[in-house]
């Protein structure tokens, strides 16, 4: 048993360096990214208080990217064909809120240097464990393909969560624009006001109405540009929303009696939600109510009972 342990040593070895060495690098990337995003954002509102035309064009981040950025962008752009880049991917950066036009050449790169670290780790793993029962190619394989696999897991994760946060602030967001509504702001004006300013907790769905302010500034309608956020989001209450904007914006109505009317639609939904959600955790802690508590409840309920019984018995039998 001592001996098998130590043939599968290495394996184990190599595995953890390869995991720990791409959870390294990914968290160095997403801090370089997130840095870049918040220095542009500031770059930007500080050009358009200046009163700079250049403000509706993207940033350059050739100024604030680090070398680790421009290598793995490098070697995206070698080794990763463009036209692979236009379906899940560039989807689940769009919906992380990197799009940046470098931003999928950076995550190719990134996964192909996360391959060939984990093939390279596999590799001196299986030098250790030759001849010890694994095959000679299992590691190197299996340290590439996971290498390959863990950074579409983690921006999975991360789009995941931004998609969850932006469906949590959705209400606060249409009862601030009803609020704006109401203030005698308009609808374009209300819509750039919460763009230019995430300090309402509204975080992610701020930093997305200011991409579409920006794409409002190239020459799009604002309305397909809140299409944009949608389809990129695919959430059905903000694409609910948006269409309710259309109709108002090309038939006319009360724009604050609407957005009251689906606020409040929107709220109840949320409340129905959070009730199932409270209802599916109250089963679940019965269960382990039963299995924990219950077991300790006979015990200090049922065990005097039972220890006299037994003194019973030890008294009639001696």
């Amino acid at each position: 048993m001592m001996g098998n342990s130590l043939q599968w040593a290495p394996i184990a070895i190599g595995i953890s360096v390869a995991l720990i060495s791409g959870v390294v690098l990914l968290g160095a990337w997403w801090l370089l990214q997130r840095r870049w995003t918040q220095r542009r954002a500031s770059a930007l509102a500080a050009r358009w208080a200046a009163g700079a035309d250049a403000v509706i064009e993207h940033a350059d981040d050739g100024a604030h990217r680090s070398r680790l950025s421009r290598a793995l962008e490098a070697i995206g752009r070698a080794l990763a064909p463009e036209s692979q880049g236009n379906g899940e991917e560039r989807q689940l950066l769009e919906q992380s809120g990197w799009r940046a036009p470098s931003a999928w050449w950076i995550f190719m790169g990134l996964r192909f240097a996360l391959a060939a670290l984990g093939l390279a780790v596999g590799a001196l793993a299986s030098v250790g464990s030759s001849g010890k029962g694994a095959p000679g190619w299992l590691l190197p394989v299996g340290g590439a393909i996971a290498g390959w696999l863990l950074p579409k897991l983690v921006l999975h994760a991360v789009a995941a969560r931004r998609v969850a946060r932006f469906r949590a602030e959705l209400p606060l967001f249409v009862d601030l624009v009803g609020l704006l509504q109401s203030v005698g702001l308009s609808m374009e004006q209300s819509l750039y006001s919460l763009g230019q300013s995430r300090d309402q907790g509204l975080d992610v769905i701020g930093h997305e109405l200011e991409e579409a302010n920006r794409l409002v500034y190239a020459g799009r309608a604002r309305m397909d540009a809140m299409d944009h956020i949608a389809a990129c989001m695919h959430d059905d209450d903000f694409l609910e929303l948006v269409s309710l904007l259309r109709q108002i914006e090309r038939y006319g109505g009360d724009v604050s009696t609407s957005l009251k009317t689906f606020s409040e639609r929107l709220h109840e939904k949320r409340r129905m939600a959070l009730r199932e959600r409270v209802g599916k955790i109250t089963v679940k802690m019965t269960m382990v109510m039963v299995l924990t508590m219950l077991p300790a409840l006979l015990l200090l309920t049922a065990g005097p009972g039972f220890l006299g019984i037994l003194r019973s018995l030890e008294r009639m039998g001696g």
